[in-house]
């Protein structure tokens, strides 16, 4: 099972996206993830498992090999989409999603 650990040594929360899945995870200062794929045995490549990507809002891990992707805090606990999503960003995106409802639908 490929792992990655990704460490906050910023002094602000950190976005990490997780690709080709979609999901979302917060870091905050000081916290460590630990980021693993569920890999068939069989499943031989010679791919990198992780690629980072990092941007303005945050860092993308992309996974390249296996089917699934689990993401565990400090302790070992295993934390979902969404883990630590701050307010703010939950409003933001809330709003956007009203407003695409509001639009008439294209012709």
């Amino acid at each position: 099972m490929p792992k990655i650990r990704l460490n906050n040594e910023t002094g602000k929360v950190l976005g990490v996206w997780v690709e080709p899945l979609g999901e979302d995870f917060w870091m905050n200062p000081e916290d460590r993830f630990t980021l693993a794929t569920v890999t068939p045995e069989s499943e031989d490549s010679d791919e990198a498992p992780f690629e980072v990507v990092f941007h303005d809002s945050g860092v993308s891990v992309c996974v390249n090999v296996g089917y699934e992707a689990v993401v565990h805090d400090r302790s070992g606990a295993r934390v979902d989409c969404g883990h630590q999503r701050p307010v703010e960003i939950r409003q933001r995106w809330a709003e956007a999603a009203e407003r695409a409802q509001e639009r008439p639908p294209a012709p």
